[in-house]
C-alpha cells in the first residue's frame, strides 16, 4: 500500500477510537448525570412531602405571622414548641424542663384535665366549667374569683362595723345600768350586812 494511503488508513483509525471512546464517555456520562438527577428529584419530593407535613403552602408563606420572631440559632419549630412550653408552665406550674420530652397533643390533654379537675373541685364558686368541646376561659375564671372574694371582703367589712356598733351600744346600756346601780345603791344603802353591800358592776358587755 502506497504510505499516503498508509497514513490516511491510520488517521480513520484513530478518529474512529477517538469517536468511539467518547460516545462510551458520554453515554456514561449521561447514564450517571440521569441517576443523580433521579435522586435529587426523589430527594426533593421527600423533602417537599416533610415540609407539607409539617406546613401547608399557606402557612409555610406565613411563618413569621404564626410563630413570630424566631431568635438567632433558632428554627420556628423550636421557637413555637418553647412557646407552647411556657404556656403550659405558666398555667400548671412545670418547668420548661420537664415538659421537653412530651409530645404537645399529650401537653394540651394533660393541662386541660387539670384545668378541668380544678374547676370542678370549685364547684358552684367557678363561674364556668369548660372542657373538651367548651372554652375554659381561665382569666374570666379568675376575675369571676376576684370578685367574688371582693364580695366577701365587703361583707366582712360591714360586718366588722356591724359588730362594732352592736359593742358600742351594749357598752353604752352596760354604762348606763351601772350608773343606774350606783344611784340606787347611794339612795338605799345596804348598812345592815356589810358582806352583801350594794357593789356597782364594773363589766361591760363582749360579744362571744
Amino acid at each position: 500500500m502506497p504510505p499516503g494511503k498508509q497514513q490516511q488508513s491510520n488517521a480513520m483509525l484513530y478518529t474512529m477510537i477517538t469517536f468511539v471512546a467518547l460516545f462510551i464517555i458520554a453515554a456514561t456520562c449521561a447514564v450517571i448525570f440521569y441517576v443523580k438527577a433521579e435522586d435529587y428529584r426523589t430527594a426533593k419530593a421527600d423533602a417537599d412531602r416533610r415540609l407539607q407535613a409539617l406546613a401547608d403552602p399557606g402557612e409555610q408563606g406565613k411563618i413569621s405571622n404564626i410563630v413570630g420572631k424566631t431568635p438567632s440559632g433558632q428554627s420556628a419549630f423550636g421557637t413555637l414548641a418553647a412557646h407552647i412550653d411556657t404556656l403550659v408552665s405558666v398555667i400548671t406550674g412545670q418547668s420548661t424542663e420537664s415538659l421537653a420530652d412530651i409530645a404537645a397533643s399529650e401537653k394540651a390533654n394533660n393541662t386541660n384535665v387539670e384545668i378541668n379537675k380544678t374547676l370542678a373541685a370549685l364547684g358552684p364558686d367557678a363561674a364556668l366549667i369548660g372542657g373538651q368541646t367548651e372554652p375554659v376561659a381561665l382569666l374570666k375564671q379568675i376575675e369571676a374569683l376576684h370578685a367574688s372574694l371582693n364580695q366577701l371582703r365587703e361583707e366582712n367589712r360591714s360586718l366588722a362595723a356591724q359588730l362594732n356598733d352592736v359593742q358600742t351600744n351594749a357598752d353604752l346600756l352596760a354604762e348606763r345600768a351601772r350608773r343606774r346601780e350606783e344611784q340606787l345603791c347611794r339612795r338605799w344603802p345596804d348598812t345592815n350586812n356589810a358582806s352583801t353591800r350594794c357593789r356597782p358592776s364594773t363589766t361591760s358587755w363582749k360579744p362571744s
